[in-house]
């Protein structure tokens, strides 16, 4: 009989030993059978901040699991900028279940390497704006504000980049359209073709006549003959009509072929200009008048435009005066080279060389 309860003994023993032993720790023992006792202890589960980089980012539990322990992770995982609350739910057999919660957040990157730059354009009467440079991040937007400008001027342009995962960059920069001088109405104001009547003092000029029709044929009265008329009274006045006359014929003669030459002058101009927008006041080169091979200059000295044409025959120097009006004079220094005259605001000099 004893032998029989030492062996029941050695039994319950055995079972208390080893029948409640399960995940290893059995310093609490279930009351109740079946029941889940023990608590998990040093588990836990953090808040942690990702930069966006396009990749799946997740959370994980720290600390020791007991064997056959088992982790169950719910939104847990992110890609895209954004706050994402996440639970880890831990189970083992005869542990309490223990949920925990953190937070998984994907902050917004930084655009890099994208830059709106200054830029000029010269003015063509299109449309031009700026643009963003460099690589875009997918679904990159980008919003322009002051773009899209036709007149000359300097526009600052504002850039806005957008992206779900991006913060938003700001960028401006300078839109500049410059408006090129205008060969064209440059030369032509030095090349406008005064009246024949100009090239008169104003006191001889047609305006000033004592009739109004010519030419007059009816007189009334007495009347002088023009040869009893000194030479020094309208004689003398004559003689300064007719040296007017005889000069401005002959410059003008030598100045055709420039005034003939107009646009291809100015076409040769606007180039110079086109590649000299900031500096075009001082120009030399060369042009073909009429199969002939002349210098060319030209000279813009704040009001008065200068222009010369010629070669080794003939130089012509043709100038204007936007602010001043010339009184007539001549240039008597050596007349078998130089005639100079002016009428209002045109300035004819003719140098012959023989």
């Amino acid at each position: 009989m004893k032998k029989i309860l030492s062996i029941v003994c050695i039994i319950l023993v055995a079972f208390v030993l080893f029948g409640f032993a399960a995940c290893g720790d059995t310093s609490n023992v279930n009351e109740k059978p079946g029941e889940e006792t023990n608590k998990f202890t040093g588990i836990t589960f953090e808040d942690k901040t990702f930069v966006y980089d396009g990749k799946e980012h997740t959370l994980e539990i720290s600390g020791t699991l007991p064997t056959g322990a088992k982790v169950v992770y719910e939104n847990n995982s992110g890609t895209n900028a954004g706050t994402y609350e996440a639970t880890a739910t831990v189970t083992c057999e005869n542990y309490e279940t223990l949920e925990l919660t953190a937070t998984l957040t994907i902050s917004k990157a930084k655009f890099t390497d994208i830059t709106l730059e200054d830029k000029t354009f010269i003015y063509d009467g299109k449309s031009h704006s700026l643009e963003v440079v460099g690589t875009l991040p997918a679904n990159t937007n980008v919003t322009y504000e002051n773009n899209e400008q036709t007149e000359g001027g300097s526009y600052t342009v504002k850039a806005t980049l957008t992206n779900p995962n991006y913060e938003t960059l700001e960028l401006t920069a300078k839109l500049n359209i410059r408006t090129l001088a205008d060969a064209k109405a440059i030369v032509d104001k030095i090349l406008k073709r005064p009246e024949t009547w100009n090239f008169m003092p104003e006191g001889l000029r047609e305006e000033s006549m004592a009739y109004s029709e010519m030419p007059v044929t009816q007189f009334s009265g007495n009347y002088v003959n023009v040869n009893s008329i000194g030479k020094q009274f309208i004689g003398k006045q004559m003689n300064v009509v007719y040296d007017i006359l005889g000069n401005s014929q002959s410059v003008l003669e030598k100045a055709d072929f420039v005034f003939a030459a107009g646009e291809a002058i100015a076409a040769v101009y606007q180039t110079f200009i086109n590649g000299n927008p900031d500096d075009y006041n001082s120009f030399s080169g060369s042009i073909e008048v009429g199969g002939i091979n002349c210098s060319l200059a030209i000279e813009l000295q704040g009001e008065v435009s200068v222009l010369t044409l010629g070669n080794n025959t003939v130089n012509v120097r043709l100038s204007a005066d936007s602010a001043n009006k010339y009184k007539y004079r001549q240039n008597t220094v050596d007349r078998r080279c130089r005639c100079k005259i002016c009428c209002d605001r045109k300035q004819f000099e003719i140098c012959c060389r023989s």
